[in-house]
């Protein structure tokens, strides 16, 4: 686990980092395979307006648990790195919604609904938000949202977040009136998936408190009404996607030990922008900088800067000259693969060392770090 992973949210800051330093030597935790972990698990009812809905696994003592695990489909527990604490009261879930960059994103055709078809692959890294949900005695509304960090524009009811509970409280009504604690360190407008992500975390969260006995599969159906990429994040494993990007076939792709360096520049870009400026068109075999994925992905990462493309990348960089010259000082700085990430706007980069001027090259737009673990 990456230190700089925001855990300051909802008062709960106190509480949760001794906790991490107890059980890691005073160090935070690197990402594990929470199926190691050994603890007595007991149903306890919640705190909530109806005591029938139970836990499923309440620990008594803190588990770990890692997105990036190699745990079976269907351990939903085991796909999201959480922690939970049980008091006599509450059942507490805290959880790190993480993101997603592209790898090659290719718009193939327009379909006649109106969306587009296209082929990417996604695939997960480090960079988290934090969630917090508890279940209250307040039954004056069925959720209560705080966000703090990077502002969200939109009334709260329209947040991924709450738009997920509702979407599992039109089947499961005695669900309690749930708090929700997000602190958003992913940006918006990135075409990182963050809110994609949490939205995510909260179904596979309350369908673990409350017992709802949903599999992946059922996740992943709920998780494609809210967002096209928003299934991805159930299971969390790199996946090329399809479709309108809710078609997932997992891939045994691996950038372990690769640095990734994120850079997201103030400009935003909207859906509607991007698209506007696209023309689809299928993969063509041998077609120059258009190898088909699958093939491409296969290939070692050094070749991926002639043969691995986003379509986005031609318009966006024509109207927003900032985002391709981050690409392009990425390149000079010494990686071996760039790109955008989705529509944008952030590009990221994979080097085979650490960038350590990248905090003075890039001091006026968001970045993010990381060795990649998995």
């Amino acid at each position: 686990m990456h230190a700089e992973t925001s855990m300051e949210i909802g008062g709960f800051s106190r509480l949760v980092t001794p906790l991490f330093r107890t059980h890691h030597k005073g160090k935070l935790p690197e990402w594990s395979n929470g199926a190691d972990s050994k603890s007595a698990v007991r149903p306890v009812r919640t705190g909530g307006s109806n005591p029938s809905l139970s836990a499923k696994r309440v620990p008594e003592k803190v588990l770990f648990f890692t997105s990036f695990s190699n745990s079976p489909p269907d351990a939903i527990s085991l796909r999201l790195f959480f922690l939970t604490i049980h008091t006599q009261y509450y059942i507490y879930m805290l959880l790190f919604p993480y993101a997603k960059i592209n790898i090659g994103l290719y718009v193939t055709e327009k379909r006649p609904d109106g969306y587009h078809n296209l082929e990417t692959c996604f695939y997960p890294i480090p960079l988290t938000d934090t969630l917090e949900l508890r279940p209250t005695h307040d039954t004056n509304a069925p959720w209560h949202l705080q966000v703090i960090g990077t502002p969200l524009d939109g009334e709260a009811r329209d947040n991924l977040v709450v738009r997920a509970l509702e979407n599992l409280r039109k089947d499961f009504p005695d669900i309690p009136p749930i708090d929700i604690h997000l602190s958003k360190r992913i940006p918006t407008g990135a075409g990182l998936g963050g809110g994609s992500s949490d939205a995510a975390a909260t179904l596979c969260a309350i369908n673990e408190m409350f017992d709802l006995g949903l599999s992946s599969k059922d996740l992943e159906q709920r998780a494609a009404k809210l967002g096209a990429d928003c299934a991805f994040f159930i299971r969390g494993r790199a996946a090329i996607a399809e479709g309108i990007g809710d078609l997932l076939t997992p891939t045994e792709l691996s950038l372990k030990g690769w640095e990734l360096l994120l850079v997201k520049p103030d400009d935003f870009v909207s859906t509607a922008e991007a698209y506007k400026g696209i023309h689809p068109h299928p993969i063509m075999q041998g077609e120059r900088g258009r190898m088909p994925l699958r093939d491409a992905l296969k290939q070692p990462v050094e070749t991926w800067r002639e043969n691995i493309v986003n379509d986005f990348e031609k318009s966006i960089f024509l109207s927003h000259p900032k985002i391709a010259a981050i690409k392009a000082t990425l390149y000079d700085m010494g990686a071996i693969y760039a790109a955008m990430s989705g529509s944008g706007s952030a590009v990221f980069g994979l080097f085979r060392r650490r960038a350590k001027e990248a905090k003075e090259v890039f001091k006026d737009c968001f970045l993010y770090q990381a060795k990649l673990l998995k």
